[in-house]
């Protein structure tokens, strides 16, 4: 089954950025995991 962006789930994207927070805090990247989650909540405010 092909997707496009547009039809996307968006519970995929949710992991892949739960993914990326839990790698970004594993590496000592605790600035830039706050910083990327901040921005996760702001986009979701704007959509």
């Amino acid at each position: 089954m092909e997707t496009n962006n547009k039809t996307a789930p968006v519970t995929q994207e949710k992991d892949q950025n739960i993914i990326s927070l839990d790698l970004m805090n594993r590496m000592k990247l605790h600035g830039m995991a706050a910083a990327f989650k901040e921005s996760l909540q702001s986009t979701v405010a704007e959509s």
